[in-house]
Order: structure tokens, then sequence, then C-alpha cells
């Protein structure tokens, strides 16, 4: 990454785990060669996945049904062939299937464009026209390989190409061994086989160091140069002409592990090479066969490639979650075709060759293979995998199922709603994938580390192999530590500690910390039902969560399609509907229809159930105008039996509170007293309200409250005693919203873990604090009557307010502890309030907010002052939890957006996190995992500074003349040596060898770490507790 970005001035994003890289240049399409050329310069394989314009923000899609594949026909035979395909496409009707690319004799493939109408016309159906062109002819659906599926290919040959390397070293190893080791070492030294192999053979050297030479250059230049070939072809890219490298910054910032690996086996093979030259110049009597390290280039490069192989197996293993997940979709289906008679016959079809609406079959045991809805029978699922939730979920006829579920019970007809690639499985994948590549800001450490590491240990070892041979020649260090003298005695002594230091330095550890644990991390989020869009970012962001807060309608209450409980028809204050209560639930009825609001499509079920059918009411609707957050109006034209050739028109509003204060409506006393105690209940109010006289276009009144349009044309006006331009109150009904029952729970588990719990609604004052008594929200942390717009306006308020003095762990809030924060929130219990009342003191709270703001005075919002308004300490970190299009701006606001699962897409799309399940227990998973994973980014960190901060100085010989009583392997012996033997006396001494298997025990041991992330055992892996229960 560091050579692309250095030397060209792109931005490059590598993802270490997928075997993938984003590029960003600057340049046309055309000049992505130029990218792939960049990236072999450097030794690696690079094959092109796709090239898309930075400022493109979506894919253009056709705005019908159509459908484009491609179709791959296996059997040609000569250059008719792709004739016949053509001809086959044409038979269809003109329209139906349009040729984007015509196949060819060396490219077999033709692409096409088609609109599927199941069961009448589908892909099957081409592709059963296109065998019958030729019967030679096989024909099947051309997928190009997913991005995982690439990925597993270079893995794969990655591994089986270090596998053959590791084989090979591995066979030369054992004569290595048993010529460097046993005999030079272990073997007595009046043994016959030993001493012919020590005898000198040419210019001094034994035979032994002949027999070395020969094992070891064939692992340099093979198995070895898997490193020397990256590392070259590194430090040429970067000193080339057209690098945009400053040549200053060439010194101090270049290079990768593999120039460190390449220059310690290089340095151990071409220093052996250099005294055999010497010896074979100076034809002295004796040479010291410890000044040669053929055997250490044998042993390092068996280390290296193990450390090699396991390292990349273990990344494999970490990166598979995208993998699991794509397991989850069958490849077949069970097609159910009727045909053109009353018999169905059942057809094992490909998933690729499904269409929407076709009808499949789905057997117990079995999984959906495309998400539908069920046509024929009841069943339950289990959608754990998917959700992460155990229960199973019971569906009906009419009931949606989806790809990756699991049918447990009773056989069912599935009619399918979405092909292979429009799934929420395959939704969920596009997010886990979009999670992996987003890097943690933590990450940012360790590329600053490895940016200097290369360079840092090069000049380290260089210093090392200097000092020790300084100190060597001038006599400081005493000659028994370099044993017997010989030619350049003090040369091979401090090579060996250079080459120690090269080898055991590992950037390695550093540079996997932080994406191995995100990669198990998210894999561990999806398994509990959890997506991590925001990647390594959202996980270290949510770790750190200080405050939460919760939309309320169908987050923290149950959503989906709210009931009438209580109605109040008030007709006579009307007037006009007196004595018309069907008429007036009809109108009532016809304008709600025009509203999607869950609200409006409860008082269409009432009034649909209370309306007398028989009357016959014919209902019109015009001039609908949708107030957000606060209701509809609109004109309802009706006609009755009486008068079925005249038509009344009447303006009528529905909405809340805030729309009949804007409306200058008077609510009665009685009715007042009634919403109040609705309200206290939890209960959400909806108000209906009659333009009792409608003005003119010019502004001026007439004389009633309704008009008679005829339907010539002509219009009449009825006599009316109310004043010009009233609205009355007409109607008031509640609904209630369910509180999810998991929500006390959970609210509990936050606020004993020291979290601030906030609830936002659009809904009154009164029901939104009822709503929060009943599931543990203090009062002083409800922010309600908030509009649609306004919604991030208060997540910022509350990103810019308060602030955290401690980090360390928190202790409950309670509701006693807690004083009024939230400007906008005002009031006291006691005696019901008219709506006025309250508008009224909510206008005063908000200016007197306001004021706040601008003075940015400060309060306690605990006895403990742990989170303060504008006072000392940080700011506090903001997560917000919604499900709707109206959560959109607030989820981009806040510093962890977290959507639930059944709310809209552009909710989704606005969040770091993305709650399959409604169940809000797996928020507190989500924290809890998010701490354990920046945890073990963090142990990972640690471990592999601490490792170099501890294994370079030893390998340097820092702590060589401490001498340890008896020996141990990989410490020198008091007379020089290989270092593998046993004394008495030893000193503390990393060989080279030894350093090799470190250095891949270091790397080895990041990624197994994080792996363990997916252990069940205590303190060492991920265990999701239960709300309430103690944490992981």
């Amino acid at each position: 990454m560091h050579s692309l970005e250095q030397n060209s001035g792109w931005k490059v994003n590598v993802n270490l785990l997928a075997n993938e890289a984003t590029v960003e240049y600057h340049g046309a399409k055309e000049d992505v060669s130029r990218v792939v050329g960049a990236i072999q310069d450097l030794g690696y394989e690079a094959v092109l996945d796709q090239v898309v314009r930075v400022d493109e923000t979506h894919v253009d899609e056709p705005s019908d049904r159509s459908r484009t594949v491609e179709i791959l026909v296996d059997g040609f035979r000569c250059g008719f062939c792709p004739a016949r395909v053509i001809g086959a496409l044409e038979t269809f009707p003109q329209g139906d299937v349009d040729v984007l690319t015509e196949p060819t004799l060396a490219q077999p493939i033709v692409k096409i464009r088609y609109t599927p109408d199941a069961p009448r016309f589908t892909i099957r159906h081409i592709l059963a026209a296109v065998e019958r062109a030729d019967e030679k002819f096989a024909v099947h659906l051309y997928k190009p390989p997913s991005l995982e599926e690439r990925s597993k290919q270079v893995a794969a040959r990655h591994q089986r190409d270090l596998l053959n390397r590791l084989i090979l070293t591995a066979i030369i190893t054992i004569p290595t061994f048993v010529v460097g080791i046993i005999y030079m070492t272990s073997v007595p030294e009046d043994d016959p086989g030993r001493i012919w192999l020590m005898e000198p053979w040419r210019v001094g050297i034994g035979r032994a160091q002949f027999i070395l030479l020969a094992l070891s250059t064939p692992v340099f230049f093979w198995p070895a140069a898997i490193f020397h070939k990256r590392a070259i072809k590194g430090i040429v890219v970067m000193w080339r002409r057209s690098s945009e490298t400053p040549l200053l910054q060439r010194f101090y910032r270049f290079g990768s592990m593999d120039l460190l690996i390449s220059l310690g086996t290089g340095v151990a093979y071409l220093s052996s090479c250099a005294q055999m030259i010497a010896a074979a110049v100076d034809r002295p009597k004796h040479v010291d066969e410890s000044s040669f390290y053929f055997d250490t280039v044998v042993f390092l490069t068996l280390f290296l490639l193990l450390g090699r192989l396991i390292e990349s197996y273990s990344k494999s293993r970490a990166g598979d979650a995208v993998e699991s997940l794509v397991k989850l979709r069958p490849t077949t289906a069970i097609l159910v075709d009727t045909g053109d008679g009353a018999q169905s016959r059942d057809t094992i079809v490909p998933v690729d060759h499904l269409e929407i609406n076709d009808r499949v079959r789905i057997p117990h045991g079995a999984s959906p293979p495309c998400d539908g809805v069920i046509v024929q029978g009841e069943t339950k699922f289990d959608e754990s995998s998917l959700t992460g939730e155990s229960r199973l979920i019971k569906k009906f006829l009419g009931d949606p199922v989806y790809s990756g579920t699991v049918n447990k019970d009773s056989p069912i007809l599935l009619r399918i709603a979405g092909i292979a690639g429009d799934s929420m499985l395959d939704k969920i994948v596009r997010i886990v994938r979009e999670g992996q590549t987003n890097r943690a800001p933590v990450e940012k450490i360790a590329d600053r580390l490895t940016a200097y590491f290369v360079p840092i240990i090069t000049l380290i070892a260089i210093v090392t192999w200097v000092v020790w041979l300084a100190l060597g020649l001038t006599g400081t260090v005493p000659g028994h530590f370099l044993g017997e003298e010989s030619s350049g005695g003090w040369v091979a002594f401090s090579l060996r500690f250079a080459i120690a230091v090269f080898v055991v330095a590992c950037p390695c550890g550093l540079a996997l910390a932080a994406p191995t644990a995100i990669f198990v991390g998210g894999g561990l989020a999806a398994k509990h039902g959890i997506l991590v869009k925001g990647g390594g970012e959202a996980f270290e962001k949510a770790s750190h969560i200080d405050c939460v807060v919760f939309d309320k309608t169908g987050t923290l209450t149950m959503g989906g399609e709210p009931k009438v409980t209580d109605s109040m028809l008030a007709l006579d204050h009307a007037r006009v509907f007196a004595g018309q209560r069907d008429t007036f639930l009809a109108a009532l009825q016809a304008i709600e229809e025009s509203s999607s609001h869950p609200i409006a499509k409860a008082i269409v079920s009432f009034c649909n159930s209370q309306t007398d059918r028989s009357s016959q009411l014919q209902v019109s609707v015009s001039n609908v105008e949708e107030l957000p957050g606060k209701g509809l109006k609109a004109t309802a034209a009706y006609s009755s039996n009486e008068t079925p050739d005249v038509q009344q028109g009447i303006n009528i509003a529905v909405g809340n509170e805030a729309l009949m204060a804007d409306l200058k409506v008077v609510i009665p006393t009685d009715v007042v007293t009634t919403l109040q105690t609705w309200k206290s209940e939890a209960k959400s109010i909806a108000l209906v309200a009659i333009q009792t006289n409608n003005p003119d276009n010019d502004g001026s009144p007439r004389d009633s409250g309704s008009t008679l349009i005829s339907k010539a044309g002509s219009a009449t006006t009825i006599s009316s005693t109310l004043a010009p331009n009233d609205w009355t109150i007409a109607a008031a009904f509640s609904t209630a919203d369910p509180v999810r029952p998991e929500a006390p729970t959970v609210i509990h588990t936050l606020r004993e873990g020291g979290i601030d719990v906030w609830m936002l609604s659009g809904d009154n004052v009164t029901t939104a604090r009822a709503v929060a008594s009943q599931i543990g929200i203090p009062e002083s942390n409800v922010i309600a009557g908030v509009l649609p717009t306004e919604k991030h306006e208060r997540i910022a308020w509350l990103q810019s307010t308060l602030k955290v003095a401690s980090r360390h762990q928190r202790d409950a809030r309670t509701e006693s502890h807690t004083r009024p924060l939230w400007p906008w929130v005002f009031g006291r219990r006691g005696k019901a309030k008219s709506p006025e009342q309250e508008l009224e003191e909510g206008e005063r709270g908000r200016r007197n907010g306001e004021r706040q703001l601008q003075e940015k005075a400060g309060r306690t919002n605990n006895a403990d002052g742990d989170i303060t308004q504008h006072g000392a300490g940080r700011r506090a970190t903001i997560a917000m939890v919604g499900d709707g299009i109206n959560d959109a701006a607030a989820l981009n606001t806040a510093d962890v957006g977290v959507a639930v699962g059944s709310g809209s897409d552009v909710a989704i799309a606005s969040a770091g996190f993305v709650l399959i399940s409604d169940n809000l227990r797996t928020m507190v998973t989500l924290l809890d995992l998010s701490r354990a994973v920046l945890r073990r980014i963090k142990f990972n960190f640690v471990w592999a500074v601490a490792y170099n901060l501890i294994a370079v100085p030893v390998a340097a010989g820092c702590f060589y003349p401490i001498v340890v009583k008896g020996g141990a392997a990989g410490a020198n012996h008091d007379g020089g040596g290989a270092g593998m033997g046993m004394g008495e006396e030893t000193r503390v001494r990393l060989e080279p060898e030894w350093a090799a298997l470190a250095m891949a025990a270091s790397s080895i041991s990041v990624v197994l770490s994080s792996l363990a992330l997916r252990s069940r055992c205590w303190g060492i892996g991920f265990r999701a507790r239960k709300a309430g229960g103690q944490a992981p």
C-alpha cells in the first residue's frame, strides 16, 4: 500500500484478509491497466474486478423489470454456431429479447436483456430455445466469479505455492540438519563420519560446507525467491524515474517484511559465499566452520515459509464470514409448474433459473431459494442464521420468508418475490463485505509504525554489526566471546547478530492486529443478527458509546400496525355532521386512505369496521396536503341517499395537537380531560377537526359551514350561525402501540452499565413520558414533540451538550439522580393541562433551550457528575437507534447510527450497524462485541509492539554478556558455535534460526488471538450475554 501511494499518488486501501485492494486514481476507466501493472510490478498477482467512477453514487438500472444475463454456450464447433444462437433468440417476438453482446467462436457467451413474465415467459424458455438450436449445445447461465470466489482462488494459489516451496525446503532440511547440526555439534569429535566431513577438502574448507552450499543454493534461489522478488521489485519501483516519492523520503520510508526476510537470508548466503571466495584467494591452512551460514539459510527459509503458510490459512479462516453467509443459499429449487391443466408438476431447477412470481415448494428442512411470500400452507421457520434469534418464527399465508432460513415444520408453497441477487441474504452479504473494507482509525497507528519499520530495523541491524565488529576488533570484547580465532572471525561473529535482527523483526503482527480482529468481529456480529456496515470505524466508536438515543415508535414500541383502542365523536360540536355518524366516518376513512402513516391506517381500519355500508356513500378526496410531523388536511366531497345528485364538500384536518394549535381549534374541556387520560396510558392521540365555514378563493367568507355542489357545477349554500373560518373538533382517537417486552430489561442493562439512555419521539409529551416510565427512562431524558426534520438537530444538540467526566464504570443512573436537561421538555406531574397550555409551555421551553445553548450554561445530569452539560470532560459519544425514513438524518448525524432491520432502506443506508432482528437485546450484544473487538485489537497491538521491543534487543546481542547457568536451545554456548547445543555456561543470544521461528510465531499468534474471539472459553472468546446478565 505504501509503495503504491508513495510512487503514484493514488489512494489505496488494502484488505489483507480478503486479498483485495481498492485504488482511487485520477484518469479514465481505460487507464486502469496502469493500476494493475503497478501492482504486478510489486510482485503480486492482480486481477481486475470492476471500475467505478468515484462520483457515481449508484448503478443505473432500468426502471422496468427487465433482466440482463449472460448465457454460456458450450459445444461451438464452427463459425456458424454463433449465428445459430442468434437465430434461436430471434424466434421470440420482437422486443422480448434484446441481444447486447453476440457470441463468438473464441468467446461463446451471449449477453441479453429481456423482460420476464412468469410463468408465460422466463429465462428457462430462452435457454431451452438456444439448446434446441443444436443438439451439441450445452447451455447455462454464466456468472463471473464473485469477489469472495476470486479472493479464495488467489489465496488457494498462494497457499499451494507456499506449500510446494515448503515441501522442497523441508526435504532439503533433513540432510542439512544431519550434516550442519548433528555431525558438527552433537557427534563426538573422534567419530569417523565427523572427521570425514570436517576434514579440509578444498582451500582449507571441509567437505561439510561444500555439501551445505549445494543444499542451500536451490533453497535460496527458489523457495526463498518469493521474498527476494517482491523485495527487489519494491525497491525498483520506488527508485524508477516515474516514481513520485520525494528523494529524501526514499531513504527513511521504504521496504516491507519481504525486504527484511530477503536481507536476512541474503546476508547469510552471500556472506558465506564471500567467505568461501576469500578462502580460495588467501588459501589459509584452516577456516573456522562457524563463519559459514549455509545451514542458517535453509532453516530460516523453512521457518519463514512455514509461518507464512500457517498465517495464510489463519487469515482465510478469519475472513470466512461472507463465505459462510453465501453457503446458506441453496443451489437448486423445486419449481411448481401447473401448466395449462389443474395438475401441478414439480421440477428441480437451478436457483438462477427462477423468476419473480414463480412458485416453488419448500419441504420440511429446506431453505427458500429466494425471498418470497407464502401462498399455500403455514409453518415455522428457523431464522437464526440471519437474525440470531433461536426461537422458531410462525409463518402464515401471505407472510414473507427469506433465503437462508430453514423450514422447520410443514411444507409450503412460495411465490418468488425477488430473484437471486436481490434477497435479504444478498443485502446482508453486501453489507458485511462493505463493513470488512472499512478501516478502523486505530489502524492508522499501525500504518505509521510499519511505514518506518523497515528503515529503522535496517539501521539497527547495520549498527549492531558495526558495534559488535568494532568491539571485537578493538579488544573491548574478550576474545573468548569469539571462540577459536580464524580469518574474519569477528566479522562473522557480528554478522550473526545482524542477521538475527533482520529476521526477528516482524511488522506483520502490527499490520494484522486490527484487520483480523475486525474480520472475526464482523463474522460474530452477523451470527448474532448484527450487520457491521461501518466496519472497524463503527466498532471503535461503538466501544466508546456514552449515550444511546432510541426512537420511540417502532423501536422501543412494537410499531407495525397500531389499533384504535378508544374513540370519541364530538359531531354535535361540529354541527355539520350532527346525526350523520356513518357519513363522517366514511369521509374520514377516504381522507386517511391518502396517508401511509401507521396511525392513519389504524383509523382507516376503525372507520371501515364501524361504518354501515348499506348507505352506499360516494366519497371523493381532493386538495390533500400532508404536514410532516403533524398530520394532513384535505377536502372530502360526498353524496347521500337523500340527495344523490348533489355533492357536499367539507375541509377536514386529521393530526396531532400541534396541527390543532396551528388551526386555532378550540377543544372542549370534556375532550381535554379524556385526552389526558389516554395520554397517561401511553396512547398516541389523533384529532379530527372540521372547517365549519370555507372561504372563497379571494378570502371572503361564505355564509355557511359547508358547500353544496351539484354535479352540473352550480353551487348553493346552507345557512349557519357559526363564525366564519372556524375549525371545530369533531373526533378524537387513541391508538395503542405496545412497548417491546424486552425494552425495560435492555434499558436497565444499558443504564446499569453506565450508559445514558434517551428517548426521541414526535408524539406528545404526556404519551412519550408515559412510555418512558414503563421502560425505565427518566422523564428528563425524554425529547418529545419533535418534527421529523428536527431529529438530527436534537442529536447534534446532545453531541454539543453532553460531556463525560470519566470513562470508568459508572454507577447506574436513577431518576432521583437526574435533573432536567433537555430544554424542549418541560412541565410537572399534576393536574391535566390543556393542549394550549402544553404547546405554550413547549414553545417557551424551546426558546429557553435556545438561549441556554447560546449561553453554554452547564448543569450536572447525575449525582456523580459522569454526564454533564457544557462541563469539563470530553464530548459524549452518541448512538441513535431508529427504523424509519424520518430517522435517517439523525442516524447519519449520530456518532454511531443503529438501524433496526425492519426499518426503511433509507434508515439502513444511513446507519453504521443494522440489527436484523427487532429484538433490542442485540443492542446489548452490539456494545459488548464492540468493546471485545477493540480490546482484542489493543491486545494485538500491545503484543506485536512488545514482541519487537523485546526480540530485537535480544537478537542484537544486548544481553549476550549475561551468562546463564545451564544450556538451552537457541542460546549460544560460551565458546561460539551454532547456538543449538547444551553447556554449563550459556550466554543469552538468539540465533538466526530461532529468530525466524520467533518471527513466524509472532504473526501467527496475532491471527490466532483474533480467531480466539470465536472461542466459548471464558476470558478468551466472546460470549453474548442476556440483557440484565453479566458482561462477557
